[in-house]
């Protein structure tokens, strides 16, 4: 059930930030096609002027093409976030949404051994492991009692009369009572069942080796991605410094040219 909400809520802020992302490769799109297009007006005025040419002419114009496809690819592509956000929370088709980038949330780090912990205690896979585990010793257990005597014990309790009709029959009603004790001892059985519980014996070994490997991954994932969310924020920051370089090589190569 945690692992289950955990899930939830963890496509839930994917979607989201698809959305997110969506709209701001928009913004990105539109702005790049306003520059293009600027770029495009100054590229006219200098071949006027014989300072640039045709092919600089014919290439600018190339570029503005290029920008408003991605302007219609990424209209096209926020509008299939949206609607992949609105059907994953069951709203309205025709309910607006907007979507704001969140706050920079504070960093912290994650120990391998408590995420191990909690993945033990709440995901489901562990209780698998278990079960399947269980099911095997349960079949050993039970072919090994199949290779014993039996014992077997029926009583009946009631009343019991004879009568040539049916009233007759339901009169002066006699006491039944009998207990009956069988005992059923195998005396030989060709090896089927000393087969039979070496075969249990050795799925119960495969399943053991099975699931051992599988712990063994799931104990690899989760400290990879304890890895990736301790990197995580040295990540950010330097995301944050190549932006800000990016921006300003861009104002410096728009004032250069």
């Amino acid at each position: 059930y945690v692992e289950r909400l955990e899930n939830i809520a963890s496509s839930t802020v994917e979607k989201y930030f698809d959305v997110v992302d969506a709209e701001v490769q928009l913004k990105l799109n539109q702005q790049n096609l306003k520059n293009v297009d600027t770029l495009v007006k100054t590229t006219l005025a200098r071949f006027e002027i014989g300072t640039v040419q045709l092919n600089d002419v014919l290439q600018a114009k190339v570029s503005l093409l290029n920008a408003k496809k991605a302007v219609v690819n990424g209209q096209m592509q926020l509008e299939i976030a949206k609607q992949g956000f609105i059907r994953f929370l069951n709203l309205g088709k025709s309910t607006l949404i907007e979507l704001s980038i969140p706050a920079a949330s504070k960093n912290f780090e994650v120990n391998f051994a408590t995420a191990l912990a909690q993945a033990q205690r709440n995901r489901k896979s562990i209780v698998e492991f278990e079960r399947r585990k269980l099911e095997a010793e349960q079949t050993i257990a039970r072919t090994k009692a199949e290779t014993g005597p039996e014992i077997n014990i029926r009583t009946n309790i009631g009343y019991s009369q004879r009568g040539n009709t049916f009233n007759q029959a339901y009169n002066n009603l006699l006491n039944n009572q009998t207990v009956v004790i069988g005992i059923s001892v195998p005396l030989i059985d060709w090896g089927v069942n000393k087969s039979n519980l070496k075969r249990a014996e050795a799925s119960l070994e495969l399943e053991k080796n099975t699931i051992s490997q599988q712990m063994l991954a799931i104990e690899q994932e989760i400290l990879l991605q304890t890895m990736k969310w301790n990197l995580l924020k040295e990540q950010t920051e330097i995301g944050k410094e190549t932006s800000e370089l990016a921006n300003r090589r861009y104002d410096i190569a728009k004032q250069k040219y």
